[in-house]
């Protein structure tokens, strides 16, 4: 956990001197968004998504992963996760059964913010990046 340092400044839609990485991955993954020409625009944590947290039982905020822009003109809305964490796991296992549920009611408050969007016009997709077989994949949801 650290903060990252921004090098294409004019890439970060947002506050460039207060990106925190929270794991290597997301650390790997601002490299590769602030790096790749690929990518027009992106933020990390700026995008505010409210959602309700059943094992808790309230309302809370969903801060995403990333918020990306590409040449081509898709934008994404991405949560890194292992591969493995999108697997519903045994009940039996009261932590990860209670962190899987947690990871897909924020996934699917994403995706009704971007149907939200899509209304307006905007056209954003909401996607898990996963790092599988030590390359980073776009799986939809």
């Amino acid at each position: 956990q650290g903060l990252y340092e921004v090098i294409n400044k004019k890439k970060y839609a947002g506050n460039y001197h207060k990106v925190t990485f929270r794991s290597s991955w997301e650390f790997d993954v601002f490299e590769l968004m602030d790096k790749n020409d690929e990518v027009i625009k992106w933020n990390s944590e700026e995008i505010k998504i409210p959602y309700y947290d059943s094992t808790k039982r309230k309302k809370r905020t969903y801060f995403t992963d990333i918020y990306c822009e590409f040449i081509n003109g898709q934008k994404y809305i991405f949560e890194i996760k292992p591969a493995q964490k999108l697997i519903k796991p045994n009940k039996k296992n009261k932590k990860a059964y209670i962190e899987h549920i947690n990871i897909m009611e924020k996934a699917q408050a994403a995706k009704q913010y971007c149907r939200l969007l899509s209304y307006k016009g905007v056209n954003i997709k909401f996607a898990f990046l996963c790092l599988i077989k030590g390359k980073y994949k776009i799986i939809d949801y």
